[in-house]
């Protein structure tokens, strides 16, 4: 099992926030964390790989793709390593009260980005580019029952 947390959706956050407390080191948002430091990780991990958002409405739904993009990444790698790994599960489906955590469906029951992803990222002809030490690997993905042909074009700049 695996996971990555994104933060709530906005109409989630404004029923247990004033508009002073939408930062995601005030102390409210920090009291709707399940997980020591996992604010500070979820956007340690955005400025890594996009532009910081211009307002907290757009960090929030950026972190929102940003879960789904980790998720799609280790279902892609996982499928890689066939037969190997034959299935995966991500972590987790649902949260108990409003907060940022690791699910797919906000308090309520509202789909996150995430819960749109993981079929997207299965039952399908792809092919994933797996890191290594000193090379990176490209592998072909196929977990349809017919042959599939992969076109792939690498450019090396």
């Amino acid at each position: 099992m695996f996971g990555f947390q994104s933060f709530t959706s906005m109409n989630v956050i404004e029923t247990f926030t004033n508009p002073r407390d939408r930062n995601p080191s005030s102390p409210v948002m920090e009291n709707h964390q399940r997980n020591t430091g996992g604010n500070a990780r979820i956007l340690e991990t955005m400025t890594r790989y996009f532009r910081f958002p211009a307002d907290f409405d757009q960090m929030v739904f950026l972190s929102q793709v940003q879960q789904g993009l980790a998720i799609k990444t280790a279902i892609e790698y996982w499928r890689s390593t066939k037969p190997r790994c034959m299935g995966t599960l991500f972590w987790q489906i649902n949260d108990t009260y409003p907060v940022a955590s690791w699910a797919s469906l906000d308090y309520g029951g509202q789909w996150k980005l995430l819960h749109y992803r993981p079929g997207a990222s299965s039952g399908r002809s792809t092919c994933v580019a797996v890191p290594g030490s000193d090379h990176i690997e490209l592998k072909a993905i196929n977990d349809t029952a017919s042959k599939a042909a992969i076109n792939l074009v690498v450019e090396s700049r």
